[in-house]
């Protein structure tokens, strides 16, 4: 994504805590936790400079977060479907080994196909990716936007902006109240910050 105006920060936040940690809760709508809320609080303190806006997953733990960090910034938060969490279908709250000892094919399949792989009962992975990437317009429309968003969905936007190939999203440790700054510029984009 290329700007046609000057560059601009784009801040992307992921949730504070919730409980569960360690399964994978994608579409599960669980809330955050005391220390979910403390993260949020630190993320709106660590923010460098107050944002024009705040774009959010209507997710609960993500609205919470978004509330706690809006609030002290003065924004109303603007919810966007597009930015929830990937499906994993019935693998929601499950820990990989407990998805491993019970779907040991289907993860055979998940680590082969990779953007092929279709989550049972739940998302395909192509189609979250695009739906996120097509979001990229949106985000960068006027400068300092924060998203508070999902680990899945910030690594997705990571290697969109940077323009790096999708299937390297996992690598980005992306943690709960982490902060992530991209410098959006008309030549690209530049990583300026991770997990503050």
């Amino acid at each position: 994504m290329l700007l046609k105006h000057a560059a601009t920060d784009l801040f992307l936040a992921r949730h504070g805590e919730v409980s569960g940690t360690g399964a994978y809760i994608g579409s599960s709508d669980p809330p955050l936790t005391e220390a979910g809320r403390s993260q949020a609080l630190s993320l709106a303190r660590a923010l460098p400079v107050s944002p024009v806006r705040c774009l959010c997953s209507p997710l609960l733990r993500a609205r919470q977060t978004a509330g706690i960090v809006a609030r002290y910034h003065d924004l109303a938060p603007e919810y966007i479907a597009d930015l929830r969490e990937v499906d994993f279908g019935r693998w929601e709250g499950l820990t990989f080994p407990d998805i491993a000892a019970s779907d040991s094919e289907l993860v055979e399949r998940w680590l082969a196909e990779k953007a092929d792989f279709t989550f049972p009962e739940g998302e395909n992975i192509k189609s979250f990716r695009r739906r996120v990437c097509a979001l990229a317009p949106v985000l960068t429309a006027s400068g300092g936007t924060l998203v508070v968003a999902h680990g899945g969905v910030i690594r997705v936007l990571i290697c969109h902006f940077l323009g790096l190939e999708l299937d390297n999203y996992l690598s980005f440790d992306v943690r709960p109240g982490g902060l992530t700054v991209l410098r959006i510029n008309k030549g690209g984009a530049t990583l300026t910050g991770f997990n503050l």
